[in-house]
């Protein structure tokens, strides 16, 4: 395998969060391609909660994202704030989008985010988590719902969860028998 050779880099939108880039690479035949991508700014990494009740529940969102411009179903997710530990940042965003909180997080691993942009998604479960209230910013359409494990695993199959992270972090529970 040879790896392309990058020749330039442009920053074609940015936000406080991302970047939108083109950058050019030589292919294997010499001439140059171009490629969108996505540079996270900041810390570049974010953390993804299962959250789990204590009478064994699993908490998901129902929620709109503007990008798909659908709502789909997941797990809490947000980027790591510079100041807060994963840790910390899992427990903020469990129970600002949830309203659940947890004093119970396990690590279940790290992947990365996608293809073309450079995050790295932090997996976590949380047991044992209490409902409370949700505090959400306004741009977050955020309902939380309980499922039973068989409800999820179903969603699943039928692709009414189709977020490739949730699927990994319900996958990395599972493989680690943390469910």
């Amino acid at each position: 395998m040879q790896i392309p050779k990058k020749i330039d880099e442009r920053v074609v939108q940015e936000n406080p969060y991302r970047q939108i880039l083109e950058k050019d690479f030589v292919e294997r035949d010499g001439s140059v391609g171009t490629y969108m991508t996505i540079r996270a700014t900041g810390t570049k990494q974010a953390t993804m909660i299962l959250p789990v009740t204590e009478s064994g529940e699993i908490v998901i969102q129902k929620e709109f994202r503007v990008g798909m411009e659908e709502i789909i179903y997941q797990f809490p997710v947000g980027i790591l704030e510079p100041d807060l530990s994963a840790e910390e940042n899992c427990k903020k965003e469990l129970s600002e989008e949830t309203g659940y909180t947890t004093n119970s997080l396990t690590k279940l691993g790290t992947t990365i985010s996608e293809y073309y942009y450079d995050a790295h998604i932090h997996h976590y479960i949380a047991k044992n988590c209490i409902a409370g209230e949700q505090d959400l910013e306004l741009s977050e359409n955020i309902e939380a719902l309980t499922v039973t494990q068989s409800e999820l695993e179903d969603m699943i199959s039928r692709w009414t969860i189709s977020c490739p992270l949730t699927i990994s972090c319900y996958t990395l529970a599972k493989m680690k028998g943390q469910i």
